[in-house]
Formats: C-alpha cells, sequence, structure tokens
C-alpha cells in the first residue's frame, strides 16, 4: 500500500470515527431532549398524549392517568381508546370524524388544531368534559402527535350552574308583573327588556334590544325618560317617578317607575335598572272611589238638609193653612160687611201668604222623595210655550235667544216641573245679568257623553236629550260649585233669592232620572245643562182645553175631621161648612176613630191629616175600612217618609199635598160622594 492510500484510509477510519462520536452525541441529546420534554409533560396537571401515525398510543402523563383511569395496557393503541372513552357509538363516529376533519385542516392550513370540547367516559365510568388539541411534534419526533386534553369539568359545572341560575333569574323577572329593563350606561341603549315590558309596550325584545328610547317613543317623551336617566347617573340615588306617562298600542298609560344605577369593577355607572308598573287602572279607581266618597257625601247632605226642610215646611205648612184659611174667611166677611179698609189689609195678608205657600211648596219639593206625576211629553212644544211666558216676564233688556232642534225624542218630564226650571233658571241668569244681557235656551242633543254630574257627582255616559240655560252674567266661583244645589244657600244679597231656586231643580232632575252639568267661570258667564234620558216612546200631545173645575156643592152630608192642629181642623171645617157639608172635627187619631166606630154610617167620608200622634192618616183609614171597606178617604199630607201619592192611590185614597187648595178640596169631597153614591 502506498503511502497516499495509506494516509486516505487513515482519514477515512477517522472520519467514521468522528461520525460515530457525532452520532453518539446526537443520541445523546435526543435522549436529553426526550427527557426533558417527558419530564415536563409529566410535571402538567395537564392530561397529554402521544401518538404515532400506526395509531399506537407511544405515551401517556401522569396527569393523564389521574384524570382518565386508564393506562397504557388498557389503551395501547387508539383501537382501544375510541370505545372506551366514546361508549356511545353514534357519539364516538362523530369524535372520530371531526377529529380527523381537524387533523387535516391543520395539516393542511398550517394553523393551530381548533379544540373540541368533548365528553370522556373515565375508567370508573364517570364523564369529564374536555377541550381536545393536538399537533404534529417536530422532526424529532417526526410521525407522532401530541394530544392535549385540557379538563374544564370542573368549570363546566360553575359554567352551568351560572347559565342555570341565569335561566331562573331571566323567567323570574320575565314572570314578574312590572316592567323591567336595563339600559347601558353610555349611550342608554336597552340592554335587557322583560315579557311585562313588552305586553305593555308593544314592543318585542329583539327590537329593543340595542336601541334607545328615540327609536320608539314620541321626542318629548323620550327627552323625558333619557333626562330622568341622566339624573340617576349622576345623583347615584335611587329615584322615584310617580306617575310617568307613556304611549302604548292601548293609549297613554301612567307609570310608577323607580331606576338606580348599577355600577360596575371600576366605580362607575354601568347600567341604568329600572322597574314600571302600570298604575292606570290603580288611577282609575282611586278617582272612581274619590267621585263615590263625594257623591255618598253629597247624598248624606242632601237627605239630612231634605229631612231637616221637608220637617219645617211641614209645619209652616200647617201655620199657612190656617193664615191663608181665615185671611179668605175674613177677606169674605168683610166684603159683605163693606169693610174695606180691612178688606186691604186683608189682602196684603193673602199675598204674603202666597209667597210664603209658594217657598214652602220649593221646600217641599226639594225635600219630598215621591215621585212626580211624569209622563212622555215633547219637550220642544213645552219650551217653546214657556219662552212665550219669559219673553212677556223677563226685562225687555234681557235678549232670548232660542236653538231648539226639531225630531227629538220624548222624555218623561211634569209640564209643571220644566216650567219651574226654566223660570228659576232664567231668574238666576236676569239677576246674574243685573237684568241686562243675552240668555240663550238650547234644547237637542248630546251624544256620546263621559262625565259626572255637577251635583251628585254620579258617571253620565251615553246620549241624552239637553236643555241648557246659558246667560253672559258673573259667572260662579268654582268654590262655591258645591254649595249652589244646597237649600237656602245664595250668594244675592239679603231679600233677593229664597236660596231654593237651584236646590227644587235639583230634586225634579233627580226625580226624573236626570242629571245636571254646570259651565262657569266668574266673568265669563254660566252655562246649566239639565240632561234627560231619552224615550222610545212618543211624546204625549198638549191638551189645550184647559177644563175649570167646578165646584160641587154638598147636601148636608157629614164630614169627619181629623188634624192634630186645631186651627187648621178648625178651618177646614168652616170652609166645607160653606159649601152644604156637615163638619165634625177632631184632633185626635184615636178618638176619631173611636167617635167612627161608635156610628159608622154617620160619616160617608173622612179627611185627615196624615202626620199625627199616636195613628197616623194611613192606619186611621185603613182601621176605619176594616169596618167600612168602601169608605172614601182624603189624606193630606205636607211631608211624610211613610205615604206619598203612589202608594195612596194603589190603597184608594185620594191624596192632596199641604197646604191645601180649599177650592181642590171641596171639588175632591163632592166627587168622592158622587161616585160613591152612584
Amino acid at each position: 500500500m502506498t503511502e497516499k492510500e495509506q494516509t486516505k484510509e487513515a482519514l477515512r477510519l477517522a472520519l467514521e470515527q468522528a461520525n460515530t462520536k457525532i452520532a453518539g452525541l446526537e443520541k445523546r441529546l435526543l435522549d436529553l431532549e426526550q427527557a426533558k420534554f417527558h419530564n415536563v409533560i409529566d410535571a402538567s396537571p395537564v392530561p397529554y398524549a402521544l401518538n404515532d401515525d400506526d395509531g399506537d398510543i407511544t405515551y401517556l402523563n401522569p396527569a393523564f392517568i389521574a384524570v382518565f383511569g386508564y393506562t397504557l395496557e388498557d389503551i395501547p393503541t387508539l383501537e382501544h381508546w375510541w370505545p372506551k372513552a366514546y361508549p356511545d357509538e353514534s357519539y364516538r363516529q362523530w369524535v372520530i370524524d371531526s377529529w380527523r376533519e381537524h387533523l387535516d385542516t391543520a395539516a393542511r392550513t398550517g394553523a393551530p388544531f381548533e379544540p373540541l370540547e368533548l365528553q370522556i367516559c373515565c375508567k370508573d365510568g364517570s364523564i369529564r368534559t374536555v377541550l381536545a388539541s393536538a399537533a404534529p411534534l417536530c422532526d424529532t419526533y417526526k410521525g407522532e402527535h401530541l394530544v392535549i386534553l385540557y379538563d374544564i369539568t370542573g368549570r363546566k359545572k360553575i359554567e352551568d350552574a351560572l347559565s342555570e341560575q341565569e335561566k331562573e333569574l331571566v323567567d323570574i323577572i320575565d314572570h314578574l308583573p312590572s316592567m323591567i329593563f336595563l339600559k347601558e350606561a353610555k349611550e342608554l341603549r336597552y340592554a335587557r327588556f322583560n315579557r311585562a315590558g313588552e305586553r305593555l309596550t308593544g314592543i318585542s325584545r329583539e327590537q329593543i334590544i340595542g336601541k334607545n328610547d328615540y327609536d320608539f317613543f314620541p321626542k318629548e317623551q323620550a327627552d323625558f325618560f333619557t333626562g330622568r336617566d341622566r339624573v340617576v347617573l349622576a345623583s347615584g340615588e335611587l329615584e322615584d317617578i310617580p306617575d310617568e306617562p307613556i304611549d302604548t298600542p292601548q293609549g297613554t298609560r301612567s307609570l310608577h317607575t323607580r331606576k338606580v344605577a348599577i355600577y360596575g369593577k371600576d366605580g362607575e355607572p354601568k347600567y341604568l335598572l329600572g322597574v314600571s308598573d302600570d298604575i292606570t287602572e290603580h288611577k282609575k279607581a282611586d278617582a272612581e272611589r274619590q267621585r263615590l266618597q263625594r257623591e255618598l257625601q253629597q247624598v248624606h247632605k242632601m237627605e239630612s238638609i231634605g229631612n231637616l226642610t221637608g220637617g219645617i215646611a211641614h209645619d209652616f205648612n200647617n201655620l199657612l193653612g190656617i193664615i191663608t184659611g181665615y185671611t179668605s174667611l175674613g177677606h169674605e166677611y168683610c166684603k159683605n160687611k163693606n169693610e174695606t179698609k180691612l178688606l186691604t189689609y186683608l189682602e196684603h195678608i193673602h199675598t204674603a201668604s202666597e209667597r210664603a205657600t209658594s217657598l214652602v211648596a220649593q221646600m217641599l219639593a226639594f225635600s219630598r222623595n215621591d215621585p212626580a206625576d211624569l209622563e212622555p211629553v215633547d219637550l220642544s212644544l213645552l219650551v217653546k210655550e214657556d219662552i212665550k211666558m219669559l219673553r212677556a216676564t223677563l226685562p225687555a233688556s234681557m235678549q232670548i235667544e232660542t236653538q231648539i232642534d226639531e225630531d227629538l225624542p220624548g222624555v218623561l218630564m211634569n209640564a209643571t216641573q220644566l216650567n219651574q226650571i226654566l223660570m228659576n233658571l232664567a231668574v238666576n241668569a236676569r239677576d246674574a245679568m243685573d237684568g241686562a244681557g243675552l240668555m240663550t235656551v238650547r234644547l237637542g242633543w248630546v251624544r256620546d257623553l263621559h262625565t259626572e254630574s255637577s251635583v251628585s257627582h254620579q258617571p253620565i255616559s251615553g246620549d241624552w236629550v239637553e236643555l241648557a240655560v246659558t246667560d253672559t252674567g258673573c259667572g260662579i266661583d268654582a268654590s262655591t260649585f258645591d254649595d249652589i244645589f244646597t237649600p237656602f244657600y245664595t250668594s244675592k244679597m239679603v231679600g233677593k233669592g229664597t236660596g231654593m231656586g237651584l236646590a227644587v231643580i235639583y230634586g225634579i232632575m233627580k226625580g226624573c232620572n236626570g242629571h245636571i252639568l254646570v259651565d262657569s267661570a266668574e266673568g265669563k258667564g254660566s252655562t246649566f245643562r239639565m240632561l234627560f234620558p231619552p224615550l222610545d216612546v212618543p211624546a204625549k200631545p198638549m191638551d189645550s182645553n184647559n177644563l175649570k173645575t167646578r165646584h160641587i156643592s154638598g147636601a148636608g152630608e157629614e164630614v169627619l175631621i181629623v188634624d192634630d192642629e186645631e186651627s187648621l181642623a178648625g178651618f177646614v171645617g168652616e170652609l166645607i161648612s160653606h159649601h152644604g157639608y156637615v163638619p165634625h172635627v177632631v184632633t185626635d187619631s184615636e178618638r176619631a176613630l173611636a167617635t167612627y166606630k161608635e156610628n159608622p154610617s154617620r160619616f160617608p167620608i173622612v179627611v185627615t191629616d196624615q202626620t199625627m200622634p199616636k195613628l197616623t192618616g194611613l192606619q186611621l183609614i185603613q182601621q176605619m175600612r176594616e169596618i167600612t171597606p168602601s169608605l172614601p178617604a182624603i189624606l193630606c199630607s205636607g211631608y211624610s217618609d211613610k205615604v206619598n201619592p203612589q202608594e195612596a192611590e194603589n190603597q184608594d185614597i185620594c191624596y192632596m199635598q199641604k197646604p191645601v187648595d180649599g177650592g181642590g178640596l171641596v171639588q175632591r169631597i163632592g166627587e168622592l160622594l158622587k161616585k160613591t153614591a152612584a
């Protein structure tokens, strides 16, 4: 071998030795890297596994074994792993397909493996939730994949519990009757909105979330809501808004709203929480309660005053009956004796007593609950006739304008009472205008009313026939509205008014189931509106033939007269004696009954007062009729809560209102006796 060849061989051997040393060093480095790698993953609390391209599982770290319970002997290959980790076949197939798809995507794109959330069955049968990902290792571990199974079971339980709590909280809030909303603090956009809010506003959660009030409400309302929200966020204090209007599909509703700021970790307001209750119906109910309270107070007030007025009027009636009766007799006597001076005095007394009788009649009209003699009438004809009378009665400086609709339905009314209404209102209008101004009388329909009576405070709704009297006078102070219909209340000067005019109108309208509305203001005149319920039946035509009553003289019949007021009974006795009857006057009802029982045939008729000690007039008549069932009887009453004209008529008793008209009494006695004789 040549020297050159020897040198070449020596170099080759040296190179082999060097390569051998390098390979040894590389192996040692690889072993060190693997040892270091295994030390790292062995120390990790996260489960790791290694598998190669052949499907063999080459390594499981301690955390894997601790968490899932499987060792390398239990799952040497993926074929062993799949059925144990995923017992459900369909779920297993989904995992395998998803796993391979993610691996292919990662290999193709070089992007990280997108973690999969998986449910793994452990060796002991328990289920763990993991986030699974995988990545190919570097060339040193060529063909192997590192599988990371991050156990999130605990976190998942917490998340599920929080999610359940969140759902329960949402369900609770959704089932609350109050509207609850949450707005983010910066732009006040809605972040939460419950079902009560949807029902109230007609706005769904999908529509409102992320938007603010200006997207749904009129600017004026949105300005109000936003302004109050900013005040709460700035002050940090709970704000209570007792009456907040809001437009809804059901119309404007009233809300009672409470708002408070919700703070974040930085101490700044993060949200605004609002709770709103719909108090519209509560407000209506409260208003109705107050109205009913006013109505009840008015009823009690009117009943008390009515009872007092009726009692006073009854006593006045007796006194007036005596005054007018004896004045009439004195007047007749003086005429026969030609006592002209005394006759003048008696005429003054008679004039004053007529005025007193009119006032007492008004007092009784107010106090009595007896129904008037109502019949279907055509108001337009009656009003036209009464206007003619008013034009002749009122001063010429007072203009009267009429607006009367045609073809109005009939109403239940009494012609005399309608005259009272118009006369009283006209007199009030005259005094309010100092005798000069315009009074307008309107009669027509008023439809679809929804209001409250100015007197009784009862609710009024529907269609009515309205008689309205308007003046251009001084008007009425609003503070006196509740007093003007009270008997004896008057704003006129002493001697200018009795205070009974409007009280009488109230009594009349109440009797025909009507109502009164008053529109007035100081210095702007007044309108009194009488509302009558319309009838379906036609009105009764007016009878223009007013027949004069003729007195029927007696033929010596003995009349039993019973009244505890001796002077009044005496007057009645003397009155009928002038017309051919023989009076038998008794001032004690029990003595009158005893007298009648002694000889019933002696008295063909009885005239009695109603209100007396011991037996009332009605009781007296009833006991007399136990002896003589067909006994004609006349019952006179000024005020009584025991009997009224209808009840008397039902018992075939002639009812006469005190103070009794002398001529009318004589006429009724004659009619009843004539009827009995027939």
